[in-house]
C-alpha cells in the first residue's frame, strides 16, 4: 500500500510540473509572437491558470472554490495523554493514550463531521472501599473507551488549517478489583466494568503534506456519571496524522 501512494504521489507530481512547464512555454510563444487580440485572451487565460497552479486555489464550475488537493475523507491516528485535574487527579493520573478516527469534510469542506474513539489509560489509586472486596487497588491501571461524534468547522490558511469541534458519546470505563485468598496465598485481579455517557469539545490545528496531514488536538472530555463519587473530567492531548482515503472511498484521486 505505501508504495502504491507513493507511486501515485510521483505520477501526480509529475503530471503537475508537465503541465505547469507546457503552460509556461505557451505563454512564452504567444509574448514572443503576439499575432492577434485572441492571443492576449489566450495569455491571460494561460497566466491563471498558472496562478492557480501556484497558489493551490483552483475554480469549480458554479464559482466556489475549494483548497486544491485537501481530501474528503482522512482516517485519523494519535498518540498522546489524557490529563486529568481537581479530585480526578487523586484518583487517576494519565499514562500513554492514543484515539482513532474519520475526518470526514462536508459540503465545500469548511464544515466536517467527526467520529472518534479515545482509548485513554489511567494510573488508578481507589479511593473507596467497594463493598464486594476487601481491599483497594493502589497503582494499579484503569480505562476509558470513549465513543464521541463530532462536528466541526474548518479554517484554512494554505496548507494549514486550524478547527474547533464539539461532540457527544458514550463507552466504558474499566476498574481493577483485587480479591485475595488467603490460604493459597493468591490475589486475583479483576475488571469493575461499568457504561458513561460524555461530552467533548476541542481545538486542532493541522498541516498538510501531500495525501497526509500532521495534527495536533487538544481536548476537553466530560463524564456525566461520576467515578468513586467523583466528578471525571479529562484533558486528552493528541499528536497524530491523517491519511487521505479520499480514493478509496470516492474512485476519485486528488493531488
Amino acid at each position: 500500500m505505501k508504495i502504491g501512494i507513493t507511486a501515485q504521489l510521483l505520477t501526480i507530481v509529475c503530471c503537475i510540473m508537465y503541465s505547469s512547464s507546457i503552460a509556461h512555454a505557451r505563454v512564452a510563444d504567444y509574448q514572443k509572437h503576439p499575432a492577434s487580440a485572441g492571443s492576449e485572451m489566450e495569455t491571460t487565460k494561460i497566466n491563471r491558470t498558472i496562478s492557480e497552479l501556484d497558489t493551490g486555489n483552483i475554480e469549480g464550475k458554479k464559482g466556489m472554490s475549494v483548497p486544491a488537493g485537501r481530501g474528503r475523507i482522512y482516517s485519523v491516528s494519535g498518540i498522546g495523554y489524557g490529563f486529568t485535574s481537581g479530585e480526578t487527579n487523586v484518583l487517576l493520573q494519565p499514562k500513554f493514550s492514543t484515539n482513532l478516527g474519520f475526518d470526514i469534510s462536508l459540503g465545500k469542506g469548511d464544515f466536517f463531521v467527526y467520529p472518534s474513539v479515545d482509548f485513554l489509560i489511567f494510573r488508578y489509586d481507589q479511593q473507596i472501599t467497594d463493598p464486594n472486596y476487601l481491599y483497594t487497588s493502589q497503582r494499579s491501571r484503569a480505562s476509558f473507551t470513549i465513543f464521541t461524534l463530532a462536528f466541526g468547522y474548518r479554517k484554512s490558511f494554505g496548507n494549514v488549517s486550524i478547527y474547533p469541534f464539539a461532540g457527544i458519546g458514550g463507552g466504558l470505563v474499566s476498574e481493577p478489583r483485587i480479591s485475595v485468598n488467603e490460604s493459597n496465598l493468591e490475589a486475583v485481579l479483576n475488571k469493575k466494568k461499568s457504561k458513561t455517557l460524555s461530552a467533548k469539545g476541542g481545538l486542532g490545528l493541522d498541516y498538510r503534506i501531500g495525501q497526509f496531514v500532521i495534527f495536533t488536538e487538544a481536548n476537553v472530555l466530560h463524564n456525566f456519571d461520576s467515578l468513586q463519587e467523583r466528578k471525571i473530567n479529562v484533558f486528552p492531548v493528541y499528536l497524530g496524522l491523517k491519511s487521505n482515503l479520499s480514493s478509496v472511498f470516492t474512485g476519485k484521486k486528488t493531488r
